[in-house]
């Protein structure tokens, strides 16, 4: 009895007014995946009720009816469900869009489909694939989870197809195809690279020279350089009035929505390697969040970006919980100071001819601040040489706060300083002597691990960790990160190895690295 009490019960059966409901909850965009997942099981369990009512809305429904049982039909199998849609491609009756989305599903679930008789029986099939392909294009440009899905699936298609939609795509010369075309430009194939670059030029839309004139000059392939100049040129000598025999159409009408309003903007706080991450939240109409978040680094430019389309407050909170916890921030500030950080990170990646995220040309739509907006200037602290002075020997501090708490060097890097404290023998690890050992190893370390381009990073990092601060509402440790900045000034003239927070630094990559310390105590770089 325990037994059977313990084991998890099936859902009930799944009623027609449940169906209709949870369907209903689907077309309002009322649940997101997780949330329809549940739903979703109980359909697979219940096909006599749930394929006949999707296989009605599929035949008569809207465009978002039709969509939402395309998908929900695939998760069905067995005679419930391809009999009737095989009888609906066959119905004279239905429309074509109906017939094609059976088709569609008859597909999916292994089922032989003759597109000859498919398209013998409809009214227009030439009409139902340009129909078909104006969806495509405008959810591309409306929506930007469509974007990523869609290329995410062409990117895993064979070559051959995946150039075919490329060309079906450009072939109508609708400018709304380099919503697709231009992230496809940061595409890891070469062999994609290409071909966009041969349907941006079939489109002809001017809008699309300021990427093709990037690839031109940093696009890492020179045979994609060659072809992107090539391109660029006669994009740009067919829209000159002297030479031009036909422009390409006028971009249809389309609705323009106004930008969602921001929720939050947010930055963390700085690591070790000049690492930071930029978030952006805005609120849709139904109270979700679209949430980008962009990966920036002061060596890589922009390492990642992430999209999601539907998020929480809850989830939202949860996430930056997490940032805080790993003593990253986050630090809200406005929009145009992420647009700046992501633009400059930007501007890195292409200056070191380096393909950005493909994700970033899809959500960076969410970034773009007002034209009237201005990015705030961060509060600084007084440069004065007294408060330098008196802080700098205390920067060491800056390692045991939870902000400063990834600052250290690889273990990859210290690694000799520690093989070589580990051979000393017992006397030169212990008591004054192993003091003077370590003393001499982190002075060696300093030296080696920081040369001149290095202090100046390292400055210039602790002077921005530093503004952070001072918007985080710390002022302690902001006023030591600008007391460590100062004192690795070049100007100042203090050796690296005698700067507390360098030393400090060092000491705690060599423990991180699995040194011990000697046994009477640490050095004396507290």
């Amino acid at each position: 009895m325990a037994l059977e009490q313990g084991l998890k019960q099936p859902p009930p059966p799944l009623t027609e007014e449940e169906m209709a409901d949870g369907f209903a909850r689907l077309a309002a965009r009322l649940w997101r995946v997780k949330e329809a997942q549940p739903f979703t099981r109980r359909i697979k369990a219940a096909p006599a009720i749930a394929a006949p009512f999707l296989i009605e809305r599929l035949a008569d429904g809207c465009d978002r009816d039709r969509e939402i049982a395309t998908a929900l039909l695939g998760q069905l199998q067995g005679p419930r469900v391809i009999a009737p849609l095989q009888t609906l491609m066959k119905n004279r009756l239905a429309d074509d869009d109906a017939k094609a989305a059976a088709a569609m599903v008859l597909t999916d679930l292994g089922e032989p489909v003759h597109l000859e008789k498919l398209a013998g029986d409809m009214d227009d099939p030439a009409a139902l694939v340009h129909t078909i392909w104006d969806k495509v294009l405008h959810k591309a440009q409306t929506e930007e989870s469509f974007r990523e899905q869609f290329l995410a699936c062409l990117e895993e298609d064979a070559p051959h197809s995946r150039v075919e939609v490329l060309r079906t795509l450009a072939e109508p010369r609708d400018p709304r195809a380099l919503e697709l075309f231009v992230p496809l430009l940061h595409s890891r194939r070469v062999r994609t690279v290409l071909s966009v670059i041969e349907a941006i030029e079939a489109v002809g839309s001017l809008d699309a020279a300021p990427a093709l004139e990037e690839r031109a000059a940093s696009d890492p392939s020179p045979r994609v350089r060659r072809q992107a100049r090539a391109a660029y040129g006669r994009l740009m000598m067919r829209a000159n009035p002297l030479w031009a025999e036909d422009g390409p159409p006028a971009a249809k009408d389309s609705q323009q929505l106004d930008p969602l309003p921001v929720h939050r903007a947010c930055v963390t706080l700085i690591d070790q390697n000049g690492d930071q991450a930029v978030l952006v939240s805005r609120r849709r109409a139904d109270g979700y969040l679209k949430v980008v978040t962009v990966l920036t680094s002061e060596t890589h430019g922009v390492k990642d970006c992430f999209g999601v389309d539907m998020m929480s407050e809850e989830e939202l909170a949860e996430i930056e919980r997490r940032l805080l916890h790993q003593g990253l921030g986050p630090v809200e500030v406005d929009l145009a100071q992420c647009h700046s950080l992501v633009d400059e990170a930007r501007s890195y990646s292409v200056a070191h001819r380096r393909r950005l995220p493909m994700e970033l040309e899809i959500w960076r739509g969410l970034l773009e601040p007002q034209s009237a907006d201005r990015p705030q200037q961060l509060p600084m602290w007084p440069d004065a040489e007294e408060d330098y002075a008196d802080l700098l020997p205390e920067t060491a501090a800056l390692l045991t706060t939870p902000e400063f708490r990834q600052w250290f060097f690889e273990a990859g890097l210290v690694w000799p300083y520690v093989d070589e404290w580990c051979t000393a023998s017992l006397e030169q690890q212990q008591g004054r002597e192993g003091r003077a050992t370590l003393e001499a190893l982190v002075t060696l370390a300093a030296n080696d691990l920081i040369d001149g381009e290095h202090r100046q990073v390292l400055s210039r990092r602790l002077a921005r960790q530093s503004l952070l601060l001072v918007q985080l509402g710390k002022p302690r440790p902001a006023r030591l990160a600008a007391a460590a900045a100062q004192g690795l000034d070049p100007d100042k003239g203090i050796p690296v190895d005698l700067h507390p927070f360098v030393r400090a630094m060092v000491l705690g990559s060599f423990f991180n690295a699995g040194l011990r310390p000697p046994q009477d105590g640490l050095i004396g770089v507290r």
